[in-house]
């Protein structure tokens, strides 16, 4: 039986629409296999970041970027000395956050060719990060959930305006939900990888009470699964000290 001016038949079109069906199909899976391929990199980074710190605190029983007698081991390091309390400070020290990836390759520990410069500008002194606009920092963080004390993170996030460090989220709570449940708990408030909402979105998480992401308990943290997967809130914080 033939359908139509042109005369498909009925198996013909059936055929058509088979093969439309699995061009949209590979399209999906393509793009759903890049975004795999972002995510996975960004854990892959987070652990090499990780065992790269471990193995210089080994070698020298000091943090990079905190070390206190860095111009002894390496000339080229100026006047990149920390002050040695195991704290990777922002804003002070020296700007030890700006050095760390500096001490890690002038050490051969890790060999990524970042050199301090006096502030943090992806691609120059921190890591860029397989999510466009984003980037991983080494600092100290603290006031996430409640837990009001310094402690050394890697940062992973995006580049907002004038402020060159990780400031604002990088990813979906989706993808968020699977680094965490791949590296850590899969829980957004707990664990040695947590999640927060930062300006300018706040919607990478949600309170079984209610409020935002500095005066809940931890425990009380989930991703918002339900939101927009193109909204990108989430900022995540690696914790070190654990």
């Amino acid at each position: 039986m033939r359908i139509g001016h042109k005369g498909f038949t009925m198996v013909e079109a059936a055929i058509i629409i088979v093969v439309i069906g699995l061009v949209f199909a590979g399209v999906f899976m393509g793009k759903e296999l890049v975004e795999e391929s972002k995510r996975q990199a960004v854990i892959n980074d987070i652990n090499k970041f990780r065992s790269s710190f471990n193995n210089f605190k080994l070698k020298y029983n000091a943090f990079p970027g905190d070390i206190k007698n860095a111009t002894s081991y390496w000339a080229s390091a100026g006047t990149g000395n920390g002050d040695g309390d195991e704290v990777i400070s922002y804003a002070s020290d020296n700007f030890e956050a700006g050095r760390v990836f500096e001490h890690l390759k002038l050490s051969k520990v890790f060999l990524l060719d970042l050199s301090y410069i006096s502030y943090t500008s992806p691609g120059n002194n921190i890591p860029k990060a397989s999510f466009s606009g984003a980037a991983f920092q080494v600092s100290s963080y603290q006031n996430v959930f409640q837990k009001n004390y310094s402690k050394n993170a890697i940062i992973f996030g995006g580049v907002s305006g004038t402020v060159y460090a990780p400031n604002v989220g990088a990813i979906s709570p989706q993808d968020a939900f699977s680094i965490d449940s791949k590296l850590d708990d899969g829980a957004a408030g707990k664990g040695n990888l947590v999640s927060f909402s930062n300006s300018p979105a706040t919607d990478c998480i949600s309170f079984s009470g209610g409020g935002n992401d500095t005066d809940e308990n931890g425990d009380a943290v989930s991703y918002n699964l339900t939101s927009n997967h193109a909204l990108t809130p989430c900022l995540m914080l690696f914790y070190m000290d654990e």
